[in-house]
């Protein structure tokens, strides 16, 4: 099972729930802010291209209910060098992976009673991000936490994990 954690970006959610459509992997959304509501479901549903309305993702405001639905260890990913790299991370099958907010990365209350933490090994680089035309959170007045640090979009994370676990567990020559 996938859980998005605060994530604030409907069209990132869209292009997960596609990702983990074709992967099979169920979707928790850890949804405080209501982003799943409103106009938001038109982008998340087009960015989804149909797996929105075929595997609809379960929603809810409550951290606590989303958490108790998996089923094994809770992993979360980690933008650092500082987790165990995604190549020598052993997946067992009930494995609930949490993706964090765009902005600030996995909660610390999920962050501290994690079973593990992944990380998907990127090139070192002083990447800042540009303030936004369009920030998904205009009323935002922290910036991003390790603002400049090489990190992958979550949306190309969850689809390079979800790789990882199907090539992990699947002879991909035949």
């Amino acid at each position: 099972m996938f859980l998005l954690a605060s994530l604030q970006s409907p069209i990132n959610i869209g292009m997960i729930l596609r990702t983990a459509e074709v992967f099979g992997h169920g979707v928790t959304i850890y949804d405080p802010t209501n982003v799943m509501q409103g106009g938001n479901l038109d982008w998340v549903a087009d960015f989804g291209c149909g797996s929105f309305g075929r595997r609809p993702p379960f929603v809810s405001p409550d951290l606590s209910t989303c958490l108790d639905r998996a089923q094994g260890r809770v992993i979360t990913t980690a933008a650092d060098g500082t987790a165990t790299p995604l190549g020598a991370f052993v997946w067992q099958p009930d494995d609930c992976i949490v993706f964090g907010n765009e902005y600030d990365g996995i909660l610390k209350q999920i962050e501290t009673n994690a079973d593990a933490t992944v990380w998907v090994p990127v090139p070192k680089r002083y990447l800042p991000k540009p303030k936004s035309k369009s920030p998904i959170d205009p009323d935002r007045s922290d910036g991003v936490v390790n603002d400049g640090s090489t990190s992958l979009n979550v949306a190309a994370t969850a689809a390079i994990i979800a790789h990882a676990i199907y090539a992990s567990r699947t002879d991909l020559g035949s």
